[in-house]
């Protein structure tokens, strides 16, 4: 069930609001204040936000600036609902990153029509940051054993190479020694890849075979 948060200090139109929305099928919470209604945003994740601009201490312009600003409702969709209409008042919802803007008195119609769309464009860009999420998990998984195999491989051999060679009378320590400096290397190449990553920013994908991508991560001069 989708969760709709509603912003307004009339009780009567949050009361009407409420109510016809839960009859659509819709979870409904809300609250009549903007310091309220972003601790509810917060703790209540919902799928939208309605908001009304006329509150007392914080209008509805300085609510959704700071749920834009905060980490946990970025993403969420703000609709004023608003009896002020003028283009000014229009465009500075936009600015303060409104999805939508609707006139009261409500079209419940045209009302519900619109927060179907605003959801269903939520959960196709949740789903597509999803995607992308696991596409930059997955190419980092290969890129990271592309570039990591090779060190890791010479360590391998390095090592048993120092066990046979502990296991010959005299033992040579001179090959003990060269073997270590391999090791050694590697370690260092190792870390030098690790640090390159850690300061990747933006991931930029390569192709790496077929449809599998990896990160492209570029050698520092100092490496």
């Amino acid at each position: 069930m989708h969760k709709i948060l509603i912003i307004d200090d009339q009780p009567n139109s949050v009361l009407l609001l409420r109510e016809r929305l839960k009859r659509a099928g819709y979870d409904v919470h809300s609250t009549f204040t903007g310091k309220e209604g972003i601790e509810l945003a917060i703790r209540e994740k919902p799928d939208l936000i309605l908001l009304d601009i006329m509150m007392p201490e914080m209008n509805g312009f300085e609510v959704c600036k700071k749920l834009r600003d905060h980490l946990e409702t970025t993403i969420i969709p703000v609709v004023f609902v608003s009896a002020r209409t003028q283009p000014e008042e229009v465009q500075e919802g936009f600015r303060a990153g409104a999805a939508d803007y609707i006139k009261k008195p409500v079209e419940f119609v045209e009302l519900l029509e619109r927060i179907a769309s605003i959801i269903r464009q939520r959960e196709l860009l949740t789903k597509q940051l999803a995607d992308e999420k696991l596409k930059t998990f997955s190419a980092t998984v290969v890129s990271a054993n592309h570039h990591l195999k090779q060190p890791l491989t010479l360590i391998n051999l390095a090592s048993t190479a120092i066990k046979r060679l502990l296991l010959k009378d005299p033992i040579n320590q001179e090959d003990i020694f060269a073997k270590l400096e391999v090791i050694n290397n590697s370690v260092s190449e190792i870390t030098a890849i690790l640090n390159r990553y850690i300061a990747l920013d933006e991931p930029k994908m390569n192709k790496y075979v077929g449809d599998i991508d990896m990160i492209e991560v570029t050698r520092k001069k100092e490496d």
